[in-house]
């Protein structure tokens, strides 16, 4: 089949098929453009760097933000990053057994199937895994995370409706991947900016793997730019969309009587979360918890 002029295969000749392609390649160009921008220079209230004294990366941190609406319904944003230290994995399925409901995000047609680390489908784990988590030393989020929880529930778009709102919009990964090389080239056009190491420098490094973990560390913990790059003016599938549709889970199991609910999304993903649940939710922030995902130190 063809989709924006480019041939789209079933099935690859590296073995990987269409939807274990896509994933592998917005992996690759996430790497890339984190490793092409500034450090954070601005504070998120869903992820930061936490600093000792002397101004040096501890921990990066998320947070779990709550809301209230005037009927008293609590709700927690609670910010993830898909890989972390296991015993920040842990904590979270702890946390999770308190809540009346918790919303999480899976592109997917079936779940339960797709959550189970050894389905065909969801191979893509195993691509995760033998990136990420041997680069950085972490743990990847489905394997740690219990999602066999009772009071987990789906909130996310189906494949088919992801790839509907992606062509509505005109999006591909590929034009995200050009995003991201534009807001580059925009930051060197602005001035100076931190040098980074080579990646070959990286690769080599006898300490590579906690270079490289503080490195994305700083990436993540920029929200202006993560934000131009996933989120731009207009909105996006990859947030908005999938936003508004976890938005729609939401209201539905208030509906139905919860009265303690948790958002159980990237960060990338809270800043609209937030700006929504006010504007047209109206909840209104109450407390902010921070909790350690990766240790730097």
């Amino acid at each position: 089949m063809h989709n924006n002029g480019f041939e789209i295969q079933t099935l690859r000749p590296d073995g990987l098929d269409r939807k274990q392609q896509m994933t592998k390649n917005a992996f690759i160009a996430g790497l890339l453009f984190l490793l092409w921008l500034d450090p954070a220079s601005a504070e998120s209230p869903f992820i930061r760097l936490a600093l000792n004294e002397q101004g040096d990366a501890m921990a990066l941190q998320v947070s779990i933000a709550r809301y209230r609406n005037q009927a008293g319904v609590e709700l927690d944003l609670v910010s993830a990053v898909h890989v972390g230290d296991e015993g920040y994995f842990e904590a979270l399925n702890h946390q999770f057994s308190s809540y009346d409901s918790v919303l999480y995000e899976l592109v997917t047609n079936d779940p339960e199937a797709d959550l189970d680390a050894s389905t065909p489908a969801f191979s893509m784990i195993g691509f995760m895994q033998g990136g990420m988590k041997e680069a950085l030393g972490l743990s990847y989020q489905l394997d740690v995370i219990d999602y066999s929880q009772s009071n987990f529930v789906h909130a996310d778009m189906t494949v088919a409706e992801f790839q509907r709102s992606m062509d509505d919009r005109g999006e591909s990964m590929f034009k995200l991947f050009l995003r991201a090389w534009s807001v580059s080239m925009a930051q060197q056009s602005a001035g100076p900016s931190t040098p980074q190491p080579s990646l070959l420098g990286l690769l080599f490094a006898a300490d590579r793997q906690q270079k490289l973990k503080q490195i994305m560390a700083e990436q993540l913990a920029n929200p202006d730019q993560l934000d131009m790059l996933l989120n731009p003016e207009g909105g996006s599938t990859l947030i908005a969309g999938r936003n508004l549709k976890a938005l729609e889970v939401m209201q539905q199991r208030i509906s139905a009587g919860d009265q303690l609910l948790a958002i159980f999304y990237g960060a990338g993903h809270m800043p609209d979360f937030h700006d929504r649940l006010i504007n047209e939710h109206d909840f209104e922030p109450v407390s902010t918890q921070w909790i350690n995902a990766w240790q730097l130190n």
